[in-house]
């Protein structure tokens, strides 16, 4: 598992280096805790973007900075393909249920597909579809965790937090990389 949910005291104390990079499918927001990636946020506007992070973790200290795990990140974005198998560790705070959701899609192979309640089933809560949506929507670490490769169960693309068109990109890329 790459995901290290945050300590109640570790969120509460929380030192964040951020930095804006561009990468194939735009401007992204970069966010890292001594302990791994926390945030990984496609970026509209840099005030948005930072927006977001101060929302998703409210008492953290942010300093406008790259560092390595970044760097690693960057590289690994730069070079994405099927064979990205040495991702740095996630450090993020989220519910239990919605790292379970988190959880699940990293195990949804690179140019595959899943429904919301393909992972409603897989995590034994059948009946929650919407928060399965809910949780795969809050997904702080677009791509890395790949919330993208979920769809509708009628095979339409569904709703990405960051536009249908950019869900697309993604999907179209990873069907065309050999």
């Amino acid at each position: 598992m790459k995901i290290e949910t945050m300590s109640v005291q570790e969120y509460n104390n929380l030192h964040l280096n951020y930095k804006f990079y561009t990468i194939k499918w735009g401007k992204v927001l970069l966010a890292t805790s001594e302990k791994g990636l926390c945030a990984l946020l496609f970026a509209t506007s840099e005030e948005e973007a930072i927006d977001d992070l101060k929302r998703r973790y409210k008492n953290a200290i942010l300093r406008s900075q790259s560092d390595a795990i970044q760097q690693k990140t960057i590289e690994i974005l730069q070079n994405w393909d099927k064979s990205h198998q040495n991702i740095p560790k996630f450090h993020i705070k989220g519910s239990d249920f919605e790292c379970k959701v988190w959880d699940k899609l990293l195990e949804i192979p690179y140019n595959q597909r899943v429904t919301y309640g393909q992972i409603a089933q897989q995590i034994g809560k059948s009946s929650a579809c919407r928060a399965v949506g809910n949780a795969v929507g809050n997904n702080p670490i677009s791509i890395l965790i790949p919330c993208h490769r979920v769809i509708k169960a009628t095979g339409e693309l569904g709703n990405y937090r960051w536009g249908k068109t950019l869900k697309k990109e993604l999907l179209q890329f990873e069907a065309t990389e050999k």
